[in-house]
């Protein structure tokens, strides 16, 4: 099976790896625990037999390792316990679902899919609580960061667009175009805020920014 995704917890004793067989594999790198999750089913059938297993293309896990998020090829993103290795909510989307992300508090999970759905859900309820208004050229989001309060997010896109949301509404606050070299194109890599007030930015064009949040 092929990596295609890793996420570290806080201080790195947890690993979560997504990979192309459908598998979520949790390990616990101070006692060895391993989990393998499998939850992403392709194509399933009325009658509940899949045709097989969805690969997982993004995956989180929540700073103390008890929670998962992942997203697969089967148009969901699913929300686990490394405890009991359980599926405690699914998030559908209308196409493949290529990028999640939890919040610092595991409060609320983002998910983004190929072609427009940008959701942020609330993960008491399971209900979205705001979807972001995305141009056709930003369908693909390649990047994304929670703020520390959980009141505003930042997505970057393959179009060098770099935008800060303000998550209860999600109404855009700011948006910037990320330096490229000469004539080419970037794409925002890595995004992430700081302690002091602003965002930073990494992009294909080997630039690293940093932006005054107004």
């Amino acid at each position: 099976a092929k990596v295609r995704d890793i996420a570290v917890s806080n201080h790195g004793r947890h690993l979560v790896i997504a990979l192309d067989d459908g598998r979520v594999v949790f390990v616990d790198t101070a006692s060895g625990r391993r989990l393998e999750f499998f939850g992403h089913l392709l194509n399933a059938r009325k009658q509940g037999i899949p045709d097989g297993w969805a690969g997982v293309n993004s995956v989180d896990v929540s700073g103390n390792g008890r929670y998962v998020l992942s997203g697969g090829d089967d148009n969901q993103a699913l929300f686990w316990d490394t405890k009991t290795g359980q599926i405690l909510q699914r998030h559908q989307h209308k196409n493949r679902v290529h990028l999640v992300r939890l919040d610092e508090h595991h409060k609320r999970a983002f998910s983004a899919s190929i072609q427009a759905e940008s959701v942020v859900w609330d993960l008491a309820s399971g209900q979205p609580v705001s979807r972001l208004k995305l141009k056709p050229r930003e369908y693909v989001v390649s990047a994304v960061a929670f703020d520390a309060s959980g009141q505003y997010i930042a997505t970057g896109a393959p179009g060098r667009e770099l935008k800060l949301w303000r998550i209860p509404e999600g109404k855009l606050v700011q948006q910037w175009r990320v330096q490229t070299r000469g004539r080419g194109g970037a794409v925002v890599l890595a995004v992430g805020f700081s302690d002091h007030g602003t965002l930073w930015s990494i992009a294909s064009s080997g630039y690293a920014q940093q932006w005054k949040i107004p």
